[in-house]
């Protein structure tokens, strides 16, 4: 029976080993597929893919102003109650100038003496006042020119300030245009000498001066300015300085008899006093709507009680913190949608009016203020109530698509994983608009029909170089 066995083995031993080569292969086969690791793919698609940023926010109005005593006293009068519309230099409320404190006492009474004085002086020699005044003005432009031109080319350290004094400019330039839009309306066909009209020219002046201020505040705070201002403010000095130059040579060409210097004293004196005399006055600095009166006639008030609040609700605005991913993707023009549960989720309609150039660090990422301004929101939201916002970017068509969960980081690069092969590829990718699980490959080795790994290996000490 053995011999039988053997003579057929013999017979058949090629064959008996090819049959056992292949079963150890196709074992070794099995091993290997059991312990190949096990990839979730989608394929790269193309489509259409529209990027909308989602956020919530605060309405407040245009401009808030809340009005401080500046000196201790008891109210005489209160002009004005909740919902009633003022105008800027509108005096609202006054102290009772029996109770003020002693300082102002004596300014209203060196005023009046100032001024009887000053109408007895400034009548001779109007030529050399005149010229006096200009020359001092010219003088203190250039003053203000040498102040605002070290402050662009001195070195400061950054600030906290650097945002509200950012809003403050924004502002700023918001008043100019205001009042230049009235003076175009209103005043630019009155006559050159019409009082009204050179009063709207010096307030305009002024506004305009204000911004240039706080730019010099911002840019002597932020360490640096924009060489092309720098330039821009040296040019001012020089011709501030040559303007002083010209006024003094006209002032003492014509000088001979005169009281020049003791009109201009009386003249400090009489702006001191006016500026003493402010302090037992509130006056609204803008034209706006009272939001809030917190006194009454009689009450005794201190140095720096908040009393009456002035808001500008010609429209309103909402302050957006975006990531530094999305903040790439929002523009200055840019449409948004609000919505609010108050509003019986109504929508209206708003711009992208601001975005900051700082991040600042928001729950734990940085992010970045845009600021939001609407002007159809009527009576239906109030400054305080929440909002929801929606910041609608482009729509793309035909863009190449992947998920976002496949989406890596090696040292600051986009990396995804494809399959290629049956193996893990690591490679890099750049990526626009992204619109919640899905984004736009814009850039990378990448094409449709690519095989993305949802769930790819650790990129935990991948070297870079390997990433195609």
């Amino acid at each position: 029976m053995f011999d039988k066995v053997m003579n057929i083995v013999q017979k058949y031993k090629t064959q008996l080993i090819i049959g056992l080569i292949i079963i150890i292969a196709g074992a070794i086969a099995a091993i290997e597929l059991i312990n190949a690791p096990s990839y979730d793919v989608v394929k790269v698609t193309r489509g259409e893919i529209s990027s909308d940023i989602e956020a919530s926010g605060t309405v407040r109005s245009k401009q808030s102003i809340e009005l401080v005593w500046k000196t201790n006293g008891v109210v005489d009068k209160v002009n004005v109650r909740i919902g009633d519309v003022v105008t800027e230099g509108q005096v609202l409320a006054e102290l009772d100038m029996l109770t003020v404190e002693k300082s102002v006492l004596i300014a209203e009474s060196d005023r009046i003496l100032a001024e009887q004085e000053m109408t007895k002086i400034s009548q001779p020699g109007l030529a050399l006042a005149q010229a006096w005044t200009s020359y001092v003005t010219s003088k203190h432009k250039t003053e203000d020119a040498q102040v605002y031109y070290d402050s662009l080319v001195s070195k400061r350290s950054g600030t906290e300030l650097l945002e509200d004094i950012n809003d403050e400019i924004t502002d700023a330039r918001l008043q100019v245009k205001y009042l230049q839009g009235i003076f175009i309306d209103y005043y630019e066909q009155l006559s050159d000498s019409s009082t009204r009209k050179l009063q709207m020219i010096v307030k305009i002046t002024q506004a305009k001066q204000n911004v240039t201020d706080l730019i010099a505040r911002y840019n002597w705070f932020n360490g640096h300015a924009d060489p092309d201002v720098v330039e821009m403010a040296l040019s001012d000095l020089n011709i501030a300085k040559a303007n002083e130059a010209d006024n003094e040579r006209i002032y003492r060409k014509i000088k001979e008899n005169g009281n020049i210097e003791e009109i201009a004293k009386v003249q400090a004196r009489i702006d001191s006093a006016t500026s003493v005399l402010s302090r037992a006055k509130l006056t609204s600095p803008i034209n706006g709507i009272v939001t809030n009166v917190n006194v009454l006639p009689g009450d005794s008030v201190k140095s720096g009680t908040v009393s009456i609040r002035v808001d500008d609700l010609t429209s309103y605005q909402v302050d957006l913190f975006i990531s530094e991913v999305d903040v790439l993707n929002v523009q200055v023009g840019q449409a948004v949608e609000l919505t609010s549960v108050v509003a019986d989720g109504k929508t209206f309609d708003g711009t992208v009016i601001q975005i900051d150039q700082a991040g600042r660090e928001v729950d734990g990422v940085i992010a970045y203020k845009v600021k939001i301004e609407f002007t159809n929101l009527a009576d239906e939201l109030k400054p305080g109530m929440s909002a929801d916002m929606t910041i609608h970017l482009e729509k793309i068509d035909s863009a190449l698509l992947i998920p976002t969960e496949a989406i890596r980081f090696v040292e600051g690069v986009r990396i995804i994983f494809l399959l290629v092969n049956g193996q893990a590829v690591p490679t890099a990718v750049r990526v626009g608009a992204m619109s919640g699980d899905t984004a736009q490959v814009v850039g990378g080795n990448i094409s449709e029909g690519d095989k993305v790994i949802l769930n790819p290996p650790s990129v935990q000490g991948l070297d870079p170089e390997f990433i195609q």
